[in-house]
């Protein structure tokens, strides 16, 4: 049975998610350090995209977890 992610795929996804993770928590909560928060981008760019990945990143770990319980339910 072929199947549309390999374990490969969904490490990669991970990996991914963690980026956006980071990103999201440490460009996202500027706040949140004691130092002044240098925006790289800007800061009407860089927040939406943070606040977004983050986001982003919760559905991927969401639908990778779902789809390998499925495939393991399945196999």
């Amino acid at each position: 049975m072929s199947f549309f992610l390999t374990k490969t795929d969904s490490k990669i996804l991970y990996s991914i998610a963690i980026i956006l993770m980071l990103f999201h928590h440490i460009s996202g909560f500027p706040e949140w350090y004691n130092y002044c928060y240098i925006y790289s981008i800007s800061k009407f760019i860089e927040y939406p995209l943070a606040f977004w990945g983050g986001k982003l990143c919760v559905a991927i770990y969401a639908f990778i977890g779902g789809y390998g319980i499925y495939i393991s339910i399945n196999d």
